[in-house]
């Protein structure tokens, strides 16, 4: 919860195209050798201006932040990777949209380790310490 309201201000902020924009357009031929075309073009014509900050990769790295911290660094890390290498090879987004989430669910867990919480503080919701 507290990550979708930051992660909405931004997509209507910065308005930012996604890169299977395009494709629709005309200027590019990436969508026709996805596996997928679908999905990018679904992304393309109806969230054309959401790509920055990737919300899947953010809502990644906060499974992934719990994982770290129980133990589970390299299927934290895997996650993370795999996320945003999937967010972009369907062309939902750049590099730098993928990077931006990942840093910014960092920055926002950091903010709440320096204000006394910690992954061990959200047993309530938690799946995985409950």
């Amino acid at each position: 919860p507290f990550l979708i309201v930051p992660v909405m201000k931004l997509k209507t902020s910065t308005q930012r195209s996604r890169p299977a924009t395009k494709d629709l357009q005309g200027a590019e031929n990436w969508i026709r050798n996805k596996q997928f075309p679908g999905m990018a073009h679904f992304l393309a014509e109806y969230q054309a201006q959401e790509s920055f900050p990737s919300g899947d990769v953010m809502m990644a790295s906060l499974l992934a932040i719990s994982l770290w911290e129980i133990g589970y660094k390299g299927l934290a890390a895997t996650i993370v990777t795999l996320s945003g290498l999937g967010r972009m090879y369907v062309l939902a987004h750049h590099c730098f949209d993928v990077l931006c989430g990942c840093f910014l669910t960092l920055a926002i867990h950091r903010a709440g380790l320096a204000l006394g919480y910690s992954v061990y503080h959200v047993e309530w919701w938690h799946a995985f310490l409950a």
